[in-house]
Parts: C-alpha cells; sequence; structure tokens
C-alpha cells in the first residue's frame, strides 16, 4: 500500500456531495446500477462504507474475483480484475508495487501464479508513473471469474470499461477494508508515494486519480469499479492521524488509483483482454468465457489453426459462407495441372473424381485452398483424361 503526500495542490480540497451527484449521472449508468446492483444510484451513492476494523478473509478453494486476497512473501495484496492474454491464458491484475516478475502469489486453494509483467516507475525518472502488474496464473485448477467480490455474501458482474471522471461514483473491492463506496474527485493528478512494503524503493511519483472510497493496507491492487464497469486498480491512499481511513472520525477519504483505459491496456497493444460477462472478442455471438479452456494455463483451440478459440471467429463453428461452385477440371497424359479452390478456414469439402486410370498423385494443402497436383498414372499413355470435381458442404 502507498502511504503518499500531496504534491502541490493538485488534488480538489472537498468531495462531491454523494446523494446529490446521483441525478446528474448519466441515464445509461443509472440504469445498469438499477439492472446489474438492484439499487437506485442514490442508494449505491449512500453505500459508501466507513472503516471498522482490518478484515482479511480467505478466498474459498481456486475461485478468484477482482478485490479477493492474494498472499505474497511480503503481506496480503488484492486482485484488481481477471484477463487473459492473446492465447486465452489467464492473467490476473493487480498493484505492481504488490511483487516482483517472478514472486509467488497464492490464494485460498493454494498456488496462483507469479508476475509476469511489473510497471512501477517513477515520472521523474522518465517513466510513465504506472503501478500495475499482471500474474500469470499457473494454476490448472484456478478459476477466474469476471466478476468483483462485493464482501456481502455475492459478487458484482464486469460488463465493460469506463474511464474515470470527476463526480463518478464507484466503489472499491480489497482485503484490507474490503467493500468501499464514494465518488471520483480528480482524475490525471501527479503524487508522490513512499512503498514501506518493499526495502530499498524510495519516493516515486506516480499519475494516478483520486476517488473518497476507503483504501487501506492489503487492498493495494484492488478493483475500483463504477456500477459494473470497471474503472481502475488501487494503488494507495491518505492515511489518518492513527494510520486508518479519514472517514472513521468523519473525515474525508483520499485514495488512488491506476486507470485502466488510458494508462494500462494499451501497454499491451490490444494482447491483454479484460474478462467480462459480456465480451466476445471474435464477434461470433459466443461469449468469451464460454470459449476459453477450462484450464487457464492452457489455450483452447479446437481447429488446430494456431489461434485462440476467443479470438477465432470460426470457433466453435465455422463461419457459413456462400458454397464454392462445382469444378471439373481435366488434363492430359504427362501433364501437371493444378484446380484450386477458397473457403473459410477450418471449413469441409467434398471432392469426387473419374478418370480411365487411377490417380497417381492428390495433395490438400490446408483449410484456406484445395490444392489438387495431377497426374496420370501410366505415363506412356498418349491420352488420358482425368475429371476432379471439388465442393464445399454447409457446416451441419
Amino acid at each position: 500500500m502507498l502511504a503518499v503526500a500531496m504534491v502541490c495542490g493538485l488534488l480538489t480540497s472537498t468531495a462531491p456531495v454523494l446523494t446529490s451527484a446521483a441525478s446528474a449521472l448519466p441515464a445509461e449508468l443509472r440504469a445498469a446500477i438499477r439492472h446489474d446492483l438492484g439499487m437506485s444510484a442514490a442508494e449505491y451513492l449512500r453505500s459508501a462504507a466507513t472503516f471498522t476494523g482490518r478484515t482479511y478473509a480467505p478466498t474459498s478453494g481456486n475461485d478468484l474475483r477482482g478485490g479477493d486476497p492474494m498472499l505474497l512473501s511480503a503481506g496480503t495484496c488484492s486482485a484488481g480484475f481477471t484477463a487473459v492474454d492473446a492465447n486465452g491464458i489467464g492473467r490476473v491484475l493487480t498493484a505492481g508495487h504488490c511483487g516482483r516478475v517472478g514472486g509467488p502469489f497464492r490464494i485460498g486453494g493454494g498456488m496462483l501464479g507469479v508476475p509476469d509483467q511489473v510497471r512501477f516507475d517513477d515520472l521523474n525518472s522518465g517513466g510513465q508513473g504506472d503501478d500495475y502488474a499482471t500474474l500469470q496464473v499457473t494454476n490448472p485448477n484456478v478459476r477466474l471469474h469476471p466478476e468483483v467480490s462485493n464482501y456481502q455474501g455475492g459478487a458484482v458482474p464486469v460488463t465493460g470499461l469506463a474511464a474515470p471522471a470527476v463526480g463518478m461514483p464507484v466503489c472499491k473491492s480489497g482485503a484490507g477494508t474490503r467493500w468501499t463506496c464514494g465518488v471520483i474527485t480528480a482524475v490525471d493528478v501527479v503524487m508522490k508515494g513512499d512503498v514501506a512494503a518493499q526495502p530499498g524503493v524510495g519516493t516515486r511519483i506516480q499519475r494516478v486519480f483520486t476517488h473518497t472510497a476507503c483504501s487501506e493496507s492489503g487492498d493495494s491492487g484492488g478493483a475500483v469499479l463504477s456500477g459494473t464497469k470497471a474503472v481502475g486498480i488501487t494503488e494507495g491512499g491518505f492515511p489518518g492521524q492513527d494510520g486508518h481511513c479519514p472517514s472513521a472520525h468523519g473525515g474525508t477519504n483520499t485514495s488512488l488509483a491506476e486507470p485502466l483505459v488510458s494508462d494500462v491496456l494499451p501497454d499491451f497493444g490490444g494482447k491483454l483482454f479484460l474478462l467480462t460477462t459480456t465480451g466476445d472478442v471474435d464477434g461470433d455471438g459466443v461469449p468469451d468465457t464460454v470459449e476459453l479452456a477450462g484450464d487457464p494455463t492452457a489455450m483452447r483451440d479446437t481447429n488446430h489453426n494456431g489461434i485462440a478459440a476467443f479470438r477465432d471467429p470460426d470457433e466453435p463453428k465455422p463461419r457459413v459462407a456462400a458454397p464454392v461452385p462445382t469444378t471439373t477440371h481435366a488434363t492430359t497424359t504427362g501433364a501437371g495441372a493444378q484446380l484450386g479452390a477458397a473457403g473459410s478456414a477450418g471449413s469441409p469439402y467434398a471432392m469426387s473424381e473419374s478418370a480411365s486410370q487411377p490417380l497417381a498423385a492428390r495433395s490438400l494443402d490446408g483449410p484456406d485452398t484445395l490444392d489438387f497436383i495431377l497426374w496420370p498414372a501410366a505415363l506412356f499413355l498418349v491420352l488420358a483424361f482425368f475429371a476432379v470435381t471439388v465442393s464445399r458442404r454447409q457446416p451441419g
């Protein structure tokens, strides 16, 4: 957890009034809160909780959702959001200052995985001021869910992404203070932070957005969302005089988070995909969560074309296109002939043949193009004709 100090008044001094902000929310967000969370926007805003004590809650078994605790050698951090790489291999987003590349993370059911990319850099040293990491899941028994734990016996579905905006209501899920809510008070803020959890790491300048939901030790890396939209990853917060959130004594919290839309996901060049309940990367009408392998350490590729199923519109069923017209081709003695027919990758084809002599050679080069090489069986024949018919079968 970052212990932070403000830089030259870049933060607003007062937070927006929570209940009055509800009417100013976009209609789409108000509708999503009502539909997905079963409450009004005003109720959602009023649900902001004050800190009442440290409440680490172990994750049961191998299921992992945003906000769940993750154990590492230096202590406890929280899962941010679940994701997959371009091959469909499981990833977990968390805070960069929580670990180092190769350091193991554990959950209630045992081993979770290891960080494969860690970004914890300093604006003063030429970095981008980022604080995030991705963990590669190495336990085949782990189950990644496109949800965030609400620490009230349920979970909030993640349906997409949202960029932070001043006045936007947010809730934070983390192992330290569990489920707390507030509003965003500033975006694109430059902050100075010290990380006591990592020996040898001094003050760094980070770029964040700030909000009023309580965040404390153990919350680092946890999920920040608005309604059902993923917004950011928890970095740290300003503690009160007793070391806890100021809201415990009637004050206003200032917590820090790394924005997903502008800072985290663009760094992966379109090769990291947040898991959502509505995601359909290949646009085939089948949710990504259905097309991923049950084992998060494995790639699902049922047609063996080297493309993960969730990115391949020809999985689980080939796309149906217009059939290739029946084609007949003839060749004479001693000549080689090639007959091609184009179609969708992985689609089935049928072939029939007729000749005065058996065909000596026939080859199928790939799923996209049929390539038949025709040779007469007896080269001493003066004349022989060979006919090949190629047609496309519609997938059943």
